[in-house]
């Protein structure tokens, strides 16, 4: 696993930048893309049916650091010591009562899930969701890189 990765996952606040990147640019692909969608916003389209997607957007954007939990009518990621999902932070899972399990990624169909919401609108915007975060996580993976540098911290 990358040492960089591993680190800026610890931090809660460097994870909710790349899903404020992912959900700033949900609007303009739907407009684009999908105009006649009556969702306007990630979080009526993702909380109403289609969080698996974006529990499977997280996870690509994440690859390797990002683990599907999930109770019966919601499924998020776990990514360092917190859960996400399209809100950002989610705090049940670390409730004593919890109802939220780890789900192996090879269990994870999103046909079995009784709550999915399946339609066109996703097979569009997932791979650019996707992209958007990965371009997120480049750039501040890079300014990593560059404080790093600033501070004298060479590899």
């Amino acid at each position: 696993m990358n040492d960089k990765m591993a680190l800026f996952c610890q931090n809660p606040f460097n994870v909710l930048k790349i899903i404020d990147a992912i959900n700033d640019n949900f609007a303009p692909l739907i407009q684009q893309y999908a105009p006649t969608c009556p969702h306007r916003d990630p979080y009526s389209y993702f909380m109403t049916g289609s969080c698996p997607v974006y529990a499977e957007i997280i996870h690509e954007v994440f690859k390797g650091y990002a683990d599907y939990y999930d109770k019966p009518g919601h499924i998020l990621n776990k990514i360092g010591n917190y859960y996400f999902d399209v809100g950002g932070i989610n705090q049940e899972p670390i409730e004593q009562n919890s109802q939220y399990q780890y789900c192996e990624e090879e269990y994870f169909g999103m046909a079995t899930l009784p709550y999915y919401r399946k339609d066109d609108v996703e097979d569009i915007i997932k791979p650019k969701l996707i992209e958007v975060g990965q371009q997120a996580l480049a750039a501040e993976l890079a300014k990593m890189d560059d404080e790093e540098k600033i501070n004298g911290k060479t590899r």
